[in-house]
């Protein structure tokens, strides 16, 4: 999640606000935050255990199935962490990875941005791994073999980290993947192709993965609009992607369904009205989102008193059954 002044976007329609407005009123989920948390990614683990950090506090909290609020899991600070941005729970391994960067608001000591594994059962810290050269680890996204994939959004490349060598490398630095100051966000995976969102201009980016390991060329998806704060990517079906759009500049934060499939990529928002989405995870028919209420940090509402911290639970739509493919002339 970053914080650069993005294009105005298309007027929302007043009834469909409305109609979103009365269903997150009805909806919002009653597993509080702490106060002043600003929370950024969230994670979830096999067991429905949720995890998610905080912007200002440095720490991350669990959410227990069937528990009302949050309890502590990592200590504020711990392993040097600043902002707790990307977080991913892997339960293969048992850890809970989460990327640490300066967003300039936590109240802990400045240290080099990193990935970090913490337990996933004791909260422990099992590990850390300054990104080379320097840059922002943002978001998180595990491949079949458990190596993990990581967007750096201060430089145009992901990297990727190998649990087994425990080695942090860049695995793709191309100019397509950065475009400006602050801009590569969410990743997501879906078979043999990465994805990344950008935050500064929305775009929406693919990037083969051979079966070698190594990446392809990236290109630019053609969306019908840009992503208004590209955040977070969740992957819902083969070629069905869930964005994240926080748009801070424009007060019309939303969750959208991309879908790629047919020969034109649609895009699908089903949430608005949101104060800042960045993240959120899948459970049980439902998108458990966050909202960061960054526009009181960094926005139009910058200074102003927060409201309280929660997780809101929507209900997911159902995919649309893919569209026939146009017949190929003889």
């Amino acid at each position: 999640m970053h914080l650069l002044p993005h294009m105005a976007l298309r007027a929302r329609s007043t009834a469909f606000a409305f109609g979103i407005n009365l269903l997150l009123a009805a909806g919002a989920s009653a597993q509080q935050l702490p106060p002043r948390f600003f929370p950024e990614r969230l994670a979830i683990a096999a067991d429905g255990t949720l995890f998610t950090g905080s912007a200002t506090e440095s720490t991350i909290v669990q959410i227990r199935p069937g528990a009302s609020a949050a309890e502590p899991f990592v200590a504020a600070g711990e392993g040097g962490l600043m902002s707790v941005q990307g977080l991913l729970a892997d339960d293969a391994a048992g850890r809970l990875y989460a990327c640490s960067a300066d967003l300039g608001v936590a109240g802990t000591p400045k240290n080099p941005t990193a990935l970090l594994a913490f337990d996933l059962a004791k909260g422990t810290l099992l590990g850390r791994w300054p990104l080379p050269e320097g840059g922002f680890c943002n978001d998180l996204a595990r491949g079949p073999d458990g190596r993990l994939y990581i967007s750096d959004t201060a430089q145009p490349r992901i990297l990727r980290f190998d649990p087994a060598t425990s080695t942090l490398t860049p695995w793709i630095t191309h100019p397509l993947l950065g475009g400006a100051r602050f801009n590569g966000n969410g990743v997501a995976l879906d078979g043999a192709k990465l994805y990344l969102s950008t935050f500064s201009d929305g775009r929406l980016l693919r990037v083969p993965l051979h079966a070698d390991g190594a990446a392809g060329t990236p290109v630019v998806v053609p969306l019908p609009r840009p992503l208004a704060g590209g955040d977070a990517l969740r992957t819902l079906a083969p070629g069905v992607l869930l964005a994240f759009e926080n748009d801070i500049a424009g007060g019309n934060g939303r969750v959208t369904m991309v879908d790629l499939r047919g020969p034109r990529p649609t895009l699908s928002s089903f949430a608005e009205n949101l104060a800042e989405p960045v993240s959120g995870v899948v459970r049980d028919g439902q998108v458990m989102v966050v909202e960061s209420q960054f526009g009181v940090l960094f926005g139009k509402r910058r200074g102003q008193a927060s409201g309280p911290f929660a997780l809101r639970s929507i209900a997911l739509p159902t995919i649309p059954a893919q569209a026939a493919m146009p017949a190929m002339a003889p």
